[in-house]
């Protein structure tokens, strides 16, 4: 069972077109809604939307891109922006946002003093992701320099917001103990101003961090997700791979201390997982709905891609000694997949290490 702070992120990170507050969809202030229940320990509503500044920098993004007077004459005249459609288009966690929002969750765990962390382009591409340059340049291609830009910009236009007055988990009693409800916070801050990270120099540190969202998760110390360190290397249109190494991970920090070994049925990663769009924004199906819907024929070479992505999590896993060995029990077949009949059965190093 997930922990209340790896819940929220997954939450997070699976917000649909589904979760949109249908009440204020032509408002300028849209925000996507999901109530998670916690059985008896009640419901926590997670609220996600955009911040006050967003609304203009993501109108100016929007009207810059048009070529003529016309077509934006045009555009204005049928309300295309405020129709609520690109406004939740830019409030969803592309697989962009969702891979360094989680690589500077890390960081910020790891390195953080009095709730700042700092970080670079470079140290960022560099050292954590433990990318290069391509033909032996040392300069960023220019698209790689503006995902980076527009990432951060984009994180940092999001708020999340967390009411847990109808929950009663433990977890939050220091927040009930001083009369507090909510947490309510940018997704991410930086010290430094839009257009100077776009003109800075990619070596030139700057500060950040994770509102309170980010000290609640750091207070906690339950966020462990094992990664191994490659999973970070993964390109940004594999997102799959990547969502499917967190929930692996996260599973084996949960149970290691328990027991020496742990299965973990196929099915329960793909229920947990989204699947994504060539534009890298969550669609809405998981994984395992997506799988269903394909014809016998392409749903053969997923299931054999899906081996080839588990196989090399469970592989890096074993070669960082995250893991003693891995197993695949039962067919690899979508039909016992979907029978609970195919697990990874995980046997976990012994504590002597």
């Amino acid at each position: 069972m997930l922990t209340f702070y790896e819940k929220t992120l997954s939450e997070l990170e699976g917000l649909k077109n589904l979760n949109v507050d249908k009440v204020q969809l032509r408002a300028e202030y849209i925000s996507l809604v999901s109530n998670i229940d916690y059985k008896k320990n009640g419901t926590l509503k997670l609220m996600f939307g955009l911040n006050n500044g967003a609304y203009r920098v993501l109108q100016e993004d929007f009207f810059k891109h048009l070529n003529t007077e016309e077509e934006m004459e045009r555009l204005n005249s049928e309300n295309v922006f405020n129709n609520g459609k690109y406004i939740v288009s830019n409030i969803l966690l592309s697989s962009k946002e969702i891979m360094i929002y989680r690589l500077l969750l890390s960081h910020y765990i790891e390195t953080s003093i009095n709730g700042k962390a700092s970080i670079s382009i470079d140290e960022l591409h560099l050292k954590l992701r433990q990318k290069c340059f391509k033909y032996g340049k040392e300069k960023y291609e220019k698209e790689t320099l503006r995902e980076y830009h527009n990432t951060f910009i984009k994180l940092s236009l999001k708020t999340i917001h967390l009411n847990f007055s109808q929950c009663r988990a433990k977890v939050f009693s220091k927040y009930k103990y001083n009369n507090t409800e909510h947490i309510r916070c940018s997704l991410l801050n930086m010290s430094i101003s839009f257009e100077e990270l776009k003109t800075m120099n990619t070596n030139n540190r700057f500060q950040y961090d994770l509102g309170e969202y980010g000290m609640f998760i750091k207070r906690g110390k339950h966020y462990n997700s094992l990664l191994p360190v490659s999973i970070y290397k993964l390109n940004f249109n594999q997102i799959d791979t990547f969502d499917m190494a967190i929930y692996i991970g996260t599973m084996i920090y949960l149970n290691k201390r328990k027991k020496q070994k742990h299965s973990i049925y196929l099915k329960s990663i793909l229920e947990a997982i989204n699947k994504y769009d060539k534009n890298g924004l969550p669609i809405s199906k998981t994984y395992i709905e997506y799988i269903s819907k394909l014809e016998p024929k392409k749903r053969v070479k997923v299931m054999e891609q899906l081996k080839h992505q588990i196989s090399f999590i469970f592989d890096e896993l074993v070669k960082e000694e995250k893991i003693k060995e891995y197993e695949f029990q039962g067919k690899w077949s979508y039909k016992y997949m979907m029978e609970k009949e195919l697990k990874i059965k995980i046997v976990f190093l012994s504590d002597k290490a």
